[in-house]
């Protein structure tokens, strides 16, 4: 049959001719796709890899596609593609801590939960607000909360707050007693001073009367 473009016969070969037909390897394609997940800002730019596609899917934190669909990861095990995908879950590159919702998924794929800000993050020192907030390898807590747990912290806080609020509704109340004491005290002081220059005024009235009757007594 014709020969395939490309390819040599064992003539050509002896014959020293076989470069005329084969493209040289400087001219091969040396960018690999990475199948949409290219990030230049990133350097993500080619995948010649099954890593190199893995990598940039993680980092888009998309879901991997399974190594039947990616030409560089035909004939790999699907296992190591799940081990690579989890290879460096602390901080490596292509981590995704931050995708993780909830404590038990956080802590399966090797990060910490961040108990105040309710986030997945990196099981490293001060990712969290302390050691108490962290939940992982480094906080003081190993392992999430159970249900029971959670209820009775939720519980205990809702009963903190009711005491706070019943402290504060005193407090005001208690000012507000005060004040109305030190009104009723003011107004006391007011009556009794419009009182005492009532009298004083009477106490005149009286005096004059006295004086006038005096001296009509005199005249009479």
């Amino acid at each position: 049959g014709e020969q395939q473009e490309g390819l040599c016969s064992e003539e050509e070969r002896q014959a020293g001719k076989c470069q005329a037909h084969q493209a040289p390897e400087e001219a091969l394609p040396k960018c690999g796709s990475c199948y949409g997940a290219e990030d230049p800002q990133k350097g993500i730019k080619c995948c010649d890899t099954c890593e190199d596609v893995q990598r940039a899917y993680r980092e888009k934190k998309w879901k991997w596609v399974g190594n039947p669909q990616v030409e560089q990861c035909k004939g790999l095990p699907e296992a190591g593609v799940a081990q690579a995908s989890q290879k460096q879950p602390n901080g490596g590159e292509g981590a995704t801590c931050e995708s993780h919702q909830g404590c038990g998924q956080c802590l399966a794929n090797g990060c910490a939960w961040c108990i105040g800000t309710r986030r997945c993050a990196k099981d490293e020192p001060w990712m969290c607000q302390g050691e108490d907030d962290h939940i992982g390898r480094i906080g003081t807590h190993k392992q999430c909360p159970s249900r029971q747990e959670r209820d009775a912290k939720r519980n205990k806080r809702l009963q903190e707050e009711a005491t706070a609020r019943d402290e504060e509704s005193a407090r005001l109340l208690a000012s507000g007693a005060a004040s109305a004491d030190a009104a009723g005290e003011g107004m006391h002081e007011a009556r009794k001073r419009a009182a005492q220059k009532l009298r004083e005024r009477q106490e005149e009235e009286l005096e004059k009367i006295r004086q006038e009757s005096g001296q009509q007594d005199a005249e009479g």
